[in-house]
């Protein structure tokens, strides 16, 4: 009998961990499994590329505002969900939560799973604490110590990772904050993030995006949200075009912070320098044709775009986050920063100045090549 498996998500938004979660999903060795994947609040844009042998299952009702939240819930006037919302922090305060989600997982879960991987952090791995399957993982994206999303249920958290049989960190970083944080000390293991390398380059080739040819052009590409530091990123290129270092920044990508960009960018003036692309299925032909990738995060748990940007042989500008640093090969094949506005300022104006470092940059990193080989034994030893 084939062995069931069930990866739970909360939503599936653009972003490095659905990417990985694909990738994942697509290369794992299935001839002897059955795969499900739930999505407690069943949307986003990554859902469309779920490979068609996966079974998708929605959530209930009661996980509907699962990833929302409150603050803008209430502005969008959607007082039903403001509700929901407010019943499930008390339960998640209260620890009453542990009673409800056997109930609701009845509801919408039709087999007993022999494996259950809650594949993102906080609420997933909750959802799995409190279920039935026999053996339940965790996966740890985030960096617990800088941006912790359930602080405010720091006792549930730590009751649901001791429940887990095993806790996959993507970084050595991610795995010693969660242990600073949770003062987790077993059954903790790092798998780093996978990619598909051929893949990648096959569809950077898909389209030349239109970029400026007559300045330099950097991309970052994630969702547009707090923690990537776009606006920060604005304010340092207000600043350098000020100055006379002429260059362009094309965002690729969506989110809750967008509207709040689209005016701070026509509030500075700067349209036709910082360009919002909006969300695009296949992003790689916007790396690969870049004269450099900036990574402007405050945190990140693992920074995924940063190989990706090497294996498309395009020089990293990063802050300090995650163990960035240590896949830079000391500075071989970019430049880390402090996190900081003046840090990203200063290696930005001296890259502008000096574009043949983003050429020597790009010389090093002509020989990148990137295994997953290794990560997916590591994978699929740990199903079976």
């Amino acid at each position: 009998m084939d062995k069931k498996i069930l990866f739970v998500v909360d939503e599936m938004n653009f972003g490095g961990v659905s990417v990985v979660l694909r990738d994942v999903l697509e290369n794992i060795q299935k001839e002897n499994y059955q795969i499900d994947l739930l999505v407690l609040h069943k949307h986003g844009e990554m859902l469309c590329v779920v490979p068609k042998d996966i079974s998708i299952i929605e959530g209930s009702s009661f996980f509907s505002v699962i990833d929302e939240k409150f603050s803008a819930l209430k502005q969008k006037k959607q007082y039903v969900k403001c509700l929901k919302k407010i019943w499930l922090a008390f339960l998640m305060k209260t620890k009453l939560i542990k009673y409800i989600i056997p109930y609701e997982r009845k509801k919408i879960l039709k087999d007993e799973y022999d494996i259950e991987i809650a594949f993102k952090d906080g609420f997933c791995t909750i959802f799995t604490c409190f279920g039935s399957s026999k053996k339940k993982i965790a996966w740890v994206h985030n960096d617990y110590k800088i941006f912790n999303g359930a602080a405010r249920y720091n006792e549930l958290m730590s009751k649901s990772f001791e429940g887990m049989d095993t806790i996959v960190a993507v970084s050595q970083h991610a795995s010693d904050m969660l242990k600073e944080v949770f003062n987790i000390s077993k059954n903790l293991t790092v798998i780093s993030n996978p990619l598909n390398e051929k893949n990648i380059m096959r569809l950077s080739t898909e389209f030349s995006p239109n970029y400026e040819d007559k300045s330099l052009n950097f991309v970052s590409i994630g969702r547009i949200c707090h923690q990537k530091a776009y606006d920060r990123l604005i304010k340092i290129h207000k600043q350098l075009l000020d100055e006379g270092y002429l260059h362009r920044i094309y965002i690729v990508g969506d989110g809750e912070d967008s509207k709040d960009l689209k005016e701070m960018i026509s509030n500075l003036q700067v349209e036709k320098s910082f360009v919002l692309v909006g969300y695009q299925k296949n992003p790689y032909p916007y790396i690969a044709a870049a004269d450099g990738y900036i990574l402007s995060s405050r945190h990140e748990g693992y920074g995924l775009v940063v190989t990706e940007a090497f294996i498309l042989h395009v020089p990293v500008i990063s802050t300090d986050v995650a163990d960035v640093r240590e896949r830079m090969n000391n500075e071989k094949y970019g430049m880390t920063v402090e996190n900081s506005y003046d840090g990203l300022l200063v290696a930005m104006r001296e890259v502008i100045t000096h574009s043949q470092k983003l050429q020597q940059y790009k010389n090093n990193l002509s020989t990148y090549h990137f295994n997953s080989e290794s990560i997916y034994s590591q994978i699929n030893n740990l199903l079976e």
